[in-house]
């Protein structure tokens, strides 16, 4: 008994409190696994010149730089904080109509699993970034009446705020007043886009393109600023601000870059369009890294901007039947499904896309089946940006880019400022006699029987 006394004692005057929180028990504590981390060779001698060290490298708790300090209150960042909080809970909830009961959804890919093939391309968004678009585009196809299919088109990066894109299809056509534009639902119209620049404000949607936008829009090379109202000052003149100049770049991209497994879909019967074909079997492993399994498929836009020429009598209007023949011979249409070596070759390449596969690409057997586990990615060297990536039975179309196409001029000239106007001619007055001192131009009147002044006649 009085042994263990003895021992709590001397643990008690060990552990007893030297100030800023140093004991003996603790420094002899370091000092010792310093020891026996180090193990030196003359550990006997060098005891002293570890205690010094640990000493000199402690830090009291006053002045340690892990110290806790009070946050100074901050009501601003206090209201933002929680305002972020609760459009963030708001975007995560189940949309739901006034009678609380869920909204339905049209069809919407698994954006999750999505970003998780995109990875393996080198391009995507964090996790929770990912979680908070995926929401985002399902409140947006809840709210918006008409919508069959929506799913993730890209982002535009802007000089001040980026541009989230989201591109859906609405049932029915939507016949358009001037028959020179393409009517919503067909042609470069066929799609519907909607952009934010951050995925917990409501989406905008963007207006149809039209013929004279995308001819303006490919005659300029403009970095996005991330503001729609934004006046677009270039040469040639674009007449439009900044939220249709991105509508006509989302045209030109989306006809260049969305591409799909060669065969995968067919033309129709009946109808211009094209269907899924059912038979379609993707291919396995090295065969899916080969540019001639993909195909695009989407609407070739000509140089009149428009997916097709317009039907012209020659005898009424033989000038512009001509007109239109001169386009066709210098521009002929494309197929919807056309392969990708009728995009001519991009610089000094030999041809307008990249296709690799990565991950593992060994082939395997899953129920007598042959299996791939790897991402095939094809890029486009056309527009930097674009990305298909496909594994297995999925495939997914992204664009991240600045909206730019590669291969144009890095430069166009300013428009000369405007013309000084000629200035409006002076009223001629009589020229004033030194000796009159009132004349009708000074508003007096003339004495005529005054005796004329000396010197006159």
């Amino acid at each position: 008994m009085t042994s263990e006394v003895t021992v709590d004692s001397a643990l008690a005057f060990l552990k007893k409190d030297h100030g800023g929180g140093k004991n003996l028990f603790e420094h002899m504590t370091h000092v010792l696994s310093k020891v026996i981390t180090e193990k030196p060779a003359d550990a006997y001698d060098t005891f002293e010149a570890f205690s010094r060290y640990i000493k000199e490298t402690s830090f009291p708790s006053e002045s340690s730089p892990d110290q806790v300090l009070p946050m100074p209150e901050d009501p601003a960042l206090l209201e933002r904080l929680q305002k972020w909080m609760a459009e963030t809970v708001n975007l995560t909830s189940v949309p739901a109509g006034e009678d609380g009961s869920a909204l339905p959804v049209p069809s919407l890919p698994n954006f999750m699993e999505e970003a998780a093939i995109l990875e393996w391309a080198g391009v995507g968004f964090s996790k929770t970034e990912t979680y908070r678009l995926a929401c985002s585009l399902r409140r947006l196809g809840a709210n918006t009446p008409g919508l069959q299919s929506l799913r993730f088109w890209g982002k535009i990066l802007g000089t001040e705020r980026d541009y989230y894109v989201a591109e859906g299809q609405i049932e029915g056509i939507d016949e358009s007043a001037d028959p020179e534009v393409e009517a919503r639902g067909t042609g470069v119209n066929t799609y519907t886009y909607w952009v934010t620049n951050n995925v917990l404000e409501p989406w905008v949607l963007l207006p149809d393109a039209l013929p004279k936008e995308i001819l303006a829009a490919r005659q300029i090379k403009k970095l996005f600023t991330g503001d729609l109202n934004r006046l677009v000052i270039s040469h040639p003149w674009f007449p439009g601000t900044e939220k249709q100049l991105l509508r006509c770049q989302i045209a030109l991209i989306s006809s260049d870059t969305v591409l799909c497994p060669a065969g995968l879909f067919k033309p129709q019967e009946e109808g211009e369009g094209i269907e899924e074909d059912l038979e379609f079997e993707y291919p396995v492993g090295e065969d899916f890294a080969s540019a001639d399994k993909w195909t695009h498929c989407r609407d070739y836009i000509l140089i009149n901007g428009k997916t097709q020429y317009p039907e012209v009598d020659e005898e009424a209007e033989p000038q512009k039947a001509n007109e239109i023949n001169a386009q066709k011979e210098a521009d002929p249409p494309q197929d919807i499904l056309r392969t990708l070596d009728t995009d001519p070759p991009v610089g000094e390449s030999e041809s307008a896309w990249s296709v690799k596969q990565v991950g593992d690409t060994a082939p395997y057997t899953v129920k007598d089946a042959a299996t791939s586990y790897a991402v095939t990615v094809v890029k486009s060297l056309r527009w930097p940006g674009a990305v298909i990536a496909a594994q297995g039975k999925k495939y997914v179309t992204v664009y991240i880019g600045y909206g730019l196409k590669a291969g144009v001029p890095p430069f166009y000239p300013t428009a000369p400022g405007d013309i000084q106007e000629e200035p409006e001619d002076l009223v001629e007055q009589p020229e004033p006699h030194p000796l009159e001192e009132e004349l009708p131009s000074d508003g007096g009147e003339i004495d005529e029987n005054a005796p004329p002044e000396e010197g006159e006649d």
